[in-house]
């Protein structure tokens, strides 16, 4: 029970804060003082919400003592805590949303949900460490006493630095896979020297071990560890992916490029965009379906951005969400250390050379982010689902377009796929592309092309996409005039025409890029809605149902 006093003096009130011992006072009008008995206390004011019977309290300001053994200068006093009280009383009686205790709820749930993401990687690392214990030998898990530049020297450091942000546990299993699988057969070997034929050593062998089902898995590890090796900073592996070349001799070849697939007619767009806006049908037995990837997808789609600068958005790189310029930043450089940071020259990002990306937001991206942030109290707006993972997972939104029926093959095609061989399979992967195949990636080549169309300027066009050359000119006049030269003839001949330039320098000197760009966007969102309500376009292509 509280010690009650007539009246809250600045002796009462000095004397709790001097007390060793923890304190709680009431003043019998409903101002609490609550000390710890180190010096610090708080003001906390009772109240009752409109419709309740029952009283609650909020704290209304902190009071401390300083070395003097007098108030410090920050401290709320007895007679401005009663003010801040009574304010709070009144605004809880006259505003039914009003909720004092809102934050400090929310507060208490991102720290147990940050509790229980601690204690499930606190699992993984024990899982971890237990499978290193029951490992003959130690050598397996010991960068130290591996042969350097191996195979398996690369395979511990890609799991130690983790570039993708992958969670513990799906780290565990990828560690534990090529351990078991790679290691033992290939693992001495220069991680430069790994062939063909090494891989399909191990895949003889898991299929042997009647395990053949796990092998693209398996696969897919070794690439992840082979990309690593060539983009880390020792430059391990200089040569690409063991591939076979045309007349079946092994050599490393690099994979020919190609473009990530596209929607950009207003038809096929339009299918897209109601997809994604249509609600998601209801979880019934094992099958749920996250509304995170769909809403990635949107953002991706609105905003024309990269895949890894979405999946690893943060709440705290939104600002003026209410002002007349709402933005994204999005770092060259991350400092958190999960993501990626803007893709460009490491060197000149690190140098300062490179600035930060700066993503103008429509209203309609407002109002998604807003959704977002409202339903969830994380700092990231895609946040995983599984325990361990910060973020959503890396193929999620390749999934959910696949799932809607914008994948490579359709649904029915990609059935009749599975019931090929291998090499049959291999044979007609390229055959019956799907007509509404599209990739995350492609949303910006779609509204590059569509924006384009709709008469956006060339250089309000690559400050968008975020490309290096883009965001290096961005540093005066001259380099504005030299993009808009770039962006408008794309030679050089053009130089020596002087009228032409001058024309260029009083066009960048009137130029007004975020004016420009807030702009495009919000004509590209407008666009968006456009296609998702216009029942002409879309009645010309049946999407495909979501797959079961």
């Amino acid at each position: 029970m509280p010690k009650i006093v007539e009246q809250m003096t600045e002796d009462t009130f000095l004397a709790a804060l001097r007390s060793d011992e923890p304190q709680y006072i009431h003043d019998g009008k409903g101002l609490y003082l609550i000390t710890a008995g180190d010096r610090t206390g708080r003001w906390a004011q009772a109240y009752m919400r409109p419709g309740k019977t029952t009283t609650t309290k909020a704290t209304v300001g902190e009071c401390r003592l300083g070395g003097n053994g007098r108030l410090a200068a920050a401290s709320v006093t007895p007679e401005k805590a009663r003010e801040l009280g009574a304010a709070l009383v009144l605004r809880t009686k006259n505003d039914k949303s009003f909720d004092p205790n809102a934050a400090a709820a929310a507060k208490r749930t991102e720290t147990k949900e940050k509790a229980a993401q601690a204690k499930a990687e606190g699992a993984a690392a024990e899982k971890r460490a237990a499978l290193r214990e029951k490992e003959p030998n130690a050598k397996l898990w010991t960068l130290d006493l591996c042969v350097p530049q191996s195979f398996h020297a690369c395979t511990l450091g890609y799991i130690d630095a983790n570039p993708m942000g992958i969670g513990q546990r799906h780290l565990a299993r990828i560690a534990e896979a090529l351990v078991k699988h790679c290691i033992p057969l290939f693992g001495d070997k220069h991680v430069n020297d790994v062939n063909e034929c090494d891989i399909q050593t191990v895949e003889d062998a898991m299929v042997a071990a009647g395990i053949a089902h796990t092998t693209w898995k398996v696969k897919g590890y070794c690439r992840k560890v082979f990309a690593w090796a060539a983009k880390s900073p020792r430059k391990w592996r200089t040569n690409a992916c063991p591939v076979k070349a045309d007349d079946g001799s092994l050599k490393a070849k690099t994979p020919r490029r190609q473009h990530r697939a596209a929607l950009t007619e207003d038809s096929k767009l339009a299918v897209l965009v109601r997809a994604l806006w249509a609600p998601l049908p209801k979880s019934s037995g094992v099958k749920q379906y996250s509304v995170v990837p769909s809403n990635a997808l949107k953002f991706t789609l609105l905003t024309a951005q990269r895949y890894d600068n979405v999946r690893f958005a943060r709440f705290d790189e939104m600002s003026d969400l209410d002002g007349a310029f709402p933005k994204w930043t999005i770092p060259a450089v991350d400092p958190h250390g999960k993501g990626k940071g803007m893709k460009g020259h490491e060197q000149k990002k690190r140098d300062g050379l490179i600035p930060d990306h700066v993503v103008y937001l429509s209203r309609q991206t407002v109002e998604l982010v807003r959704e977002l942030r409202a339903a969830t109290t994380g700092d990231y707006l895609f946040p995983g689902e599984r325990a361990g993972n910060i973020v959503m997972g890396e193929y999620q939104m390749n999934q959910r377009l696949v799932q809607l029926g914008f994948g490579k093959h359709t649904h029915e095609e990609a059935a009749h796929l599975a019931t090929l061989s291998k090499e049959k399979r291999k044979a007609q992967a390229d055959l019956n592309i799907n007509p509404l195949h599209h990739t995350p990636h492609g949303s910006r080549a779609c509204f590059r092309t569509m924006a384009k169309r709709m008469g956006v300027p060339p250089l309000v066009l690559e400050t968008v996409i975020g490309h290096d050359d883009a965001r290096e000119m961005l540093g005066g006049t001259a380099r504005l005039v030299a993009m808009l030269e770039r962006a408008n003839t794309g030679g050089m001949g053009a130089s020596y025409d002087r009228d032409r330039i001058n024309a260029l320098v009083q066009a960048a000197a009137s130029f007004d890029l975020p004016k420009e760009s807030l702009a495009a966007m919000q004509a590209w969102a407008n666009y968006l809605d456009d296609l998702r309500d216009s029942r002409e376009l879309t009645d010309q292509v049946e999407p495909l149902a979501l797959a079961a």
